[in-house]
This record gives structure tokens, sequence and C-alpha cells, in this order.
């Protein structure tokens, strides 16, 4: 599952630096994007050796399960109208009967 973390951490990396203009970066890279490039390429590489093999194919299938649940909850939640806000919480505590 950690893979998956670390992939959508380099694509979004990818990404948002592209987007950003350069005067506005207040960290550089080195030898950017080549680096994330190669990262998101042996991550996924590590997952196709995974789905390769009979050992860890189970953990592989597990884990997009579980990613698989995860994207459908954020869906649900949003296509309800998202969570709930500061605002809308109530101001009473709860009480716990015994």
């Amino acid at each position: 599952m950690i893979l998956f973390v670390y992939l959508l951490i380099a694509i979004s990396q990818l990404v948002l630096r592209r987007r950003t203009p350069d005067d506005q970066l207040v960290v550089r890279m080195w030898l950017f994007p080549a680096l994330t490039i190669v990262a998101i390429a042996g991550i996924l590489a590590i997952l196709v050796q995974m789905a390769l093999t009979a050992d860890t194919r189970s953990q592989l299938l597990l884990s997009l399960l579980s990613w698989a649940v995860v994207v459908g909850l954020y869906l649900v939640t949003r296509a309800r109208g998202g969570s709930v806000g500061p605002d809308e919480l109530s101001e009473e505590p709860a009480t716990s009967q015994a």
C-alpha cells in the first residue's frame, strides 16, 4: 500500500512543480523532472514485479482492493455533498449513558 502513496506523491510533484512558476519555488530539486520520472518508473516496475510473482500477487491485489475502497468512499462522500464542516457540528457535548 505504501508504494501507491509514494507513487501518488511522485505524480503530484511532477504535475504541481510544472504548474508552479520558477520564481515561486522555494526548494529546488536536482535533475527535475528526470529523478521524479525515474522514481515513478521504479515504483511501477516494483508493482509489475509484484503482479508477476505468485508470492506477492495477493498482497498487490489486496492493496488494490483497499485503494479501490478508499476511492469509492471518497466518491460517495463527494456525491453526498462532502464531509461535515466545523460549523455543522453540534455545540453540545455527547453524553454517554451507562
